[in-house]
């Protein structure tokens, strides 16, 4: 289930060596031109730049006054190149490749043209800020393969134009480096576009052909905007995310907005797991749909329809944790381990229901705030009830995961370990290490200088004891409640809802 925001990162295709999609076999680009917003003053020579032009009043003043002749062509011919520069401002985009404005000149090193096979890495290093798992960047940076190096503005670009450069170098470049991978940038790219609105008038058939062609070996489409299912009752608005074999949509369910989970077996799947599979999706299905709890998203409806299977699930529009340090930085510790005490509660509710419900992927990412505050847990596309001594798939963001979950071997006191990661990243704004034990050469002194020192030692040891390794030494939720006692000042206790 995600969060659901009204902006969130773009998520496009992961590449697929088996797909039929290549370079020397993607469809044809419409030529697109992006113009640039305006000319930014980055630099002592788009100063010149933008002052150039008023040197055409120059040789007038010449002219009449009896100057010499090749003064007055050289002021002219300066001033009308200038002109030109400055009426140059768009990125063409073309099935070859980009053509880049004449400001860029000495950054493309005097190539303003470049093929798509020049083209090595995308980098979106320079300027950006935020978490180093959700950069905010200011500059998106193409790199060739002679060394240039062109940097454009994100914000003198533009949101959409940004979508047609990244949905063209997927089509054309399936091998493109990103630094850092695209999925831990954060372009704030709006989601709710109607049919894809923001896309070159051709570019929507593109997409369903690049989305065609990558999931052809395994018969998996996804659903674009404006597909219905269940006979037009549910309509798909905007892609959430979608890889492997499954994917999230937002959708419109009898005039109200839900989020919708889809999921389908490989094509070459036996009957035998085929029908093993729905009886394990139906009895998810039925599990989580008997949650019952304000804090939690809910399962409105589950159903089956053309060999896929669906979640209809309740929408949450707020801010997940990891935007909100993203933005903010490190959280006042009193702000976290109130936070926490909610999350506990909401925790505990999960594993008292019969049988336990272990969450299994709790991390930063999928607890939500609301506008009033409020946490919400979210994201139950990997949880699955803990039956005996059942073992499942290891699954979660291997920061966020424990040793036994690692393993296999997922339990309730795994949530826990979990919990404490995520007060580790609310407190330092970086991931904890990966299946550690987190101790107090483990936060930054910074993070320490900033705790009471009567506090600091709690922490501590408090985040030690969460993730013990071996799940016996490991505290459970409630000492974990007794514990943040502890460090909270009384007058710092847990606000009552409304």
């Amino acid at each position: 289930m995600d969060s659901n925001q009204s902006v969130s990162k773009l998520s496009l295709p992961e590449s697929n060596s088996n797909s039929v999609l290549d370079k020397g076999h993607a469809p044809k680009l419409p030529v697109s031109s992006l113009p640039l917003r305006s000319l930014q003053l980055l630099s002592l020579r788009y100063l010149l730049y933008a002052l150039m032009p008023l040197w055409l009043f120059w040789p007038a003043y010449l002219a009449f006054s009896g100057g010499p002749l090749y003064v007055f062509a050289i002021l002219l011919a300066t001033g009308a190149f200038a002109l030109f520069v400055t009426y140059d401002k768009a990125i063409v985009l073309s099935d070859l490749g980009l053509r880049f404005p004449l400001r860029f000149l000495f950054e493309a090193r005097l190539r303003l043209f470049r093929p798509f096979g020049q083209l090595v890495e995308i980098d979106f290093r320079e300027g950006a800020y935020g978490d180093t798992s959700a950069l905010k960047p200011e500059f998106i940076t193409f790199v060739f393969a002679d060394g240039a190096r062109v940097s454009v503005r994100i914000t003198e670009l533009g949101r959409a134009a940004i979508k047609n450069i990244l949905l063209a170098l997927s089509l054309k470049c399936p091998d493109l480096r990103y630094t850092p991978a695209l999925k831990d940038v954060d372009l704030d790219l709006p989601l709710e576009a109607d049919s894809l609105g923001w896309l070159h008038p051709s570019y929507t058939q593109l997409w369903e052909e690049e989305m065609s062609g990558r999931f052809s070996s395994t018969s998996f489409v996804p659903l674009r905007p404006g597909d219905s299912l269940r006979d037009g009752s549910i309509k798909i608005t905007a892609q959430l995310s979608f890889g492997g074999l499954a994917a999230v949509y937002l959708a419109a369910l009898k005039g109200r907005t839900v989020v919708l989970k889809e999921a389908v077996l490989p094509a070459g799947a036996s009957p035998a797991l085929r029908e093993k599979a729905l009886v394990l999706f139906h009895r998810e299905a039925e599990i989580l749909s008997k949650i019952k709890h304000e804090r939690i998203v809910s399962v409105i409806d589950s159903f089956q329809e053309q060999e896929r299977n669906y979640l209809v699930l309740e929408h949450v529009r707020g801010l997940d944790l990891r935007r909100l340090v993203s933005a903010a930085g490190p959280l006042d510790y009193i702000f976290v381990f109130n936070l926490l005490q909610e999350i506990c509660d909401i925790v505990a509710y999960l594993h008292s229901l019969s049988p336990p419900i272990v969450h299994r992927d709790l991390t930063p990412d999928n607890i939500l705030l609301d506008s009033s505050g409020r946490a919400f847990l979210i994201d139950f596309g990997v949880s699955s009830a803990f039956i005996g001594t059942a073992t499942g798939t290891m699954v979660g963001k291997q920061s966020y995961i424990s040793p036994e979950q690692f393993r296999g071997k997922a339990c309730p006191k795994s949530d826990v370990y979990s919990l404490a990661c995520t007060l580790f990243f609310l407190l330092t704004a970086t991931d904890p290490e990966p299946l550690s034990r987190i101790q107090s050469d483990s936060l930054p002194s910074a993070v320490l200088a900033r705790l009471p020192t009567n506090v600091s030692s709690e922490v501590i040891a408090l985040l030690s004891t969460m993730t013990e390794q071996e799940v016996s030494d490991r505290l459970n939720l409630l000492q974990v409640r007794e514990r943040i006692k502890l460090i909270l000042p009384d007058r710092a206790g847990v606000k009552e809802d409304g």
